[in-house]
């Protein structure tokens, strides 16, 4: 009822300019909780009187109500030392809101977004001191601090300029490569399993340590079919799956039958389309605290396809927020070309290191045979402490609709029943994902929405970068 009538009030959706408006006014009911000292960056804090202590930037300002909804986000939180906020950024038309992701150790070393503005408890900014800005006092002061300790909460506390972030920066591939194995679940379609395997042979750099390619065949019957694999024998291992049509039981065969210390998982109708991409994706694997890596996707036609998963959206699924959109757009604060930490990524191309794969175990075929396995599997990841790593600079393209065909039947009841299953397991009916901003409607197309309170402090995201 009460978000009903925020929508007649406001209009539905929300302009920025009536997010921000309803955000600043909530905040003015804040109460409670320690008193902040707000100065001005890098001025001595040994003599403020307060127990948390913030910096302004120069030409920032704290917005209206900021001080209350910080100390009163803290109230009943003693084991807080560095919490974050959101920020509205200055324009000619007025503030557009910058809605940030929890805390995101990759992001954060890429751009330092996790700022405008952080408040210390004065133990933590005593052991780390003033590291010459806000950005690399707040990745100091991360490091080695538990969930309860480093909060986001989400309200645009700064008003000030647009600062551009520093370009993400290239990393070098791992010397030697892993050795990587390929598992690809496939049936017939003979010009899709030959596009990715001529991209995996022909047009990949493996920095000199080829892939082991494990085709998991479903009962191909198209005898073209049969001559690829008779022509590539050698080259790539063909394992029969003759059983019904399950997903997650077709990887399962696969990474029971891989021998490498990374294992990709790759649709049949993934086309490679640069060389570098899976160095790109061994690299950002090889960083400490990552279990799980994911490329960027693009439709035939350009546009994306994938650029992370969000769990919640879609009538409490979870879906990809980006789809469709301009294959070089930036994304809300240019976060489409920085790597970052995300709660999943498709299985469609995903990257799985070993020591996660032995600790989270195998695909749900018994319970996600057909869709939201890969979802479920990250989560699981997450939840013991591996890192999702979503990066822009693996670039392939998905044929997506080329293999999709409308469920009716036994398969609409089976997806509907998988659906069911990952609200059950992971919340995702009511969770909110802390890569994704509550400021945002849990639309498969996001847009912005109001909210009947303010959203309370989140933890930060798994992983260390």
């Amino acid at each position: 009822m009460i978000r009903g009538a925020l929508r007649r009030l406001l209009g539905h959706p929300p302009s920025a300019a009536q997010m921000l408006d309803r955000a600043w006014r909530l905040g003015a009911a804040a109460r409670g909780g320690p008193a902040l000292s707000i100065l001005p960056e890098g001025a001595d804090w040994r003599a403020a009187p307060a127990e948390w202590i913030g910096f302004l930037a120069p030409q920032d300002r704290l917005a209206p109500h900021a001080a209350a909804a910080i100390s009163a986000a803290l109230a009943g939180r003693p084991d807080a030392r560095l919490l974050f906020t959101d920020t509205a950024i200055a324009r000619p038309g007025g503030p557009d809101p910058w809605l940030k992701p929890g805390f995101d150790p990759l992001m954060q070393e890429e751009t330092g977004y996790a700022g405008r503005i952080a408040v210390f408890r004065r133990d933590l900014l005593d052991a780390t001191g003033w590291r010459g800005s806000e950005a690399a006092t707040v990745s100091a002061a991360a490091r080695g601090l538990d969930a309860g300790a480093l909060l986001h909460l989400p309200y645009p506390a700064v008003i000030g300029p647009e600062r551009a972030w520093p370009a993400s920066p290239a990393l070098p591939a791992p010397r030697p490569m892993p050795r990587v194995s390929v598992i690809i679940p496939s049936r017939d379609r003979p010009v899709l399993i030959a596009t990715v395997l001529r991209g995996l042979l022909e047009d990949t750099d493996t920095r000199g340590v080829p892939p082991e390619i494990l085709v998991v065949d479903n009962g191909s019957t198209d005898p073209e079919v049969a001559a690829l694999y008779a022509r590539l024998r050698g080259r790539i291992r063909v394992l029969r799956h003759d059983a019904p049509f399950n997903f997650s039981a077709m990887v399962n065969h696969g990474l029971e039958a891989a021998t490498g210390e990374a294992l990709l998982l790759l649709n049949n109708d993934i086309e490679v389309t640069s060389p570098d991409w899976l160095a790109e994706m061994c690299a950002c694997l090889a960083r400490p605290g990552t279990g799980i890596v994911g490329p960027k996707l693009l439709f035939p036609d350009g546009t994306l396809q994938h650029a992370g998963v969000v769990t919640g959206l879609g009538a409490g699924h979870a879906g990809h927020p980006d789809a469709g959109s301009p294959g070089a757009a930036l994304g809300p604060m240019g976060r489409l070309t920085h790597r970052r930490r995300l709660s999943a990524v498709t299985g469609a191309a995903m990257l799985i290191s070993r020591a996660c794969l032995e600790a989270t175990g195998p695909f749900d075929a018994a319970r996600f045979g057909i869709a939201y396995n890969d979802v479920d599997f990250c989560l699981r990841a997450r939840a013991l402490g591996f890192g999702v790593t979503w990066t822009p600079h693996a670039v392939l393209t998905h044929h997506e609709s080329a293999t999709r065909r409308r469920r009716t039947g036994a398969a609409l009841r089976q997806f509907r029943a998988e659906k069911a299953a990952l609200r059950a397991l992971h919340a995702t009916g009511t969770a909110e994902d802390p890569a994704f901003s509550p400021w945002y409607a849990r639309r498969l197309r996001p847009e912005l929405r109001a909210l009947a309170a303010l959203p309370p402090p989140r933890a930060f995201m798994p992983g260390d970068a």
